[in-house]
């Protein structure tokens, strides 16, 4: 969105949450959003003015986590950690434009408060609020979707910085393939949303070449990793993707 359309430009230091009134942070018009900046204070319906029951996404800082209530502190709630949390979440947990009270809350740990020593997290129903969770704690191949809702069910994965996690659309790695890194994806945003029938969790590569764009691949997907640092490699190196990235 907005490619070769700004016209003017603001930067700001981020708070531990931010609500905003349009999907992904957009707006037309007089945009809305509203700053959850101080940790641990909640933030009821009268201090969201405008914003109460007008949310469409929210964005979580890293280094933090975020309740959000569909009532001032009470009712339905949901805590989301670091990313985006866009409007395909918030529609499955009946949480669009019912926003009335939040609180940011210190996570230094970020996604492995869920579960410890996690690699990678793929989630059934986005961040696990009303459907399985599958926990990669290794490294490996063919890894599995069974917690995760099972085949064609993973809407969306959290990646630890310095691993990847690939999804193959058939089982024993075959088919089509989408690599994600580090951070939280959603993937009705992305590629692959409900299409993973195998998973593999690796660490990255300093540097990694691929034959298709955002790392996805049709068929027999092709991808170089660079693991050598200082090196340089010539085209005999490249296993068929010299020209082809």
């Amino acid at each position: 969105t907005f490619n070769d359309a700004a016209n003017d430009v603001d930067v700001e230091s981020v708070a531990p949450c931010t609500l905003f009134s349009n999907d992904r942070g957009r707006g037309s018009g007089n945009a809305q959003w509203f700053d959850a900046a101080n940790v641990d204070e909640g933030y009821h319906s009268t201090n969201l003015g405008a914003m109460n029951d007008n949310t469409e996404s929210v964005y979580v800082a890293p280094g933090y986590k975020c309740t959000v209530w569909a009532d001032n502190f009470e009712g339905k709630s949901l805590t989301l950690y670091p990313g985006w949390h866009l409007w395909h979440e918030l529609n499955h947990e009946g949480m669009v434009n019912k926003i009335s009270s939040v609180r940011a809350e210190d996570a230094p740990s970020g996604y492995e408060e869920l579960a410890e020593n996690a690699l990678a997290l793929a989630w059934e129903s986005y961040q696990g609020h009303s459907g399985g969770m599958q926990v990669y704690d290794s490294e490996g191949e063919s890894l599995g979707v069974a917690d995760a809702g099972g085949i064609n069910k993973i809407s969306s994965v959290w990646v630890k910085e310095g691993y990847r996690l690939r999804l193959w659309d058939g089982s024993g790695r075959t088919g089509d393939s989408v690599t994600l890194f580090g951070g939280y994806t959603n993937l009705a945003y992305w590629t692959f949303n409900n299409g993973a029938d195998d998973v593999d969790v690796e660490r990255v590569a300093p540097c990694t070449l691929f034959r298709d764009d955002r790392g996805r691949g049709a068929g027999n997907a092709q991808w170089f990793d660079a693991t050598e640092v200082g090196r340089y490699y010539t085209r005999d190196a490249l296993l068929g993707l010299d020209n082809r990235v």
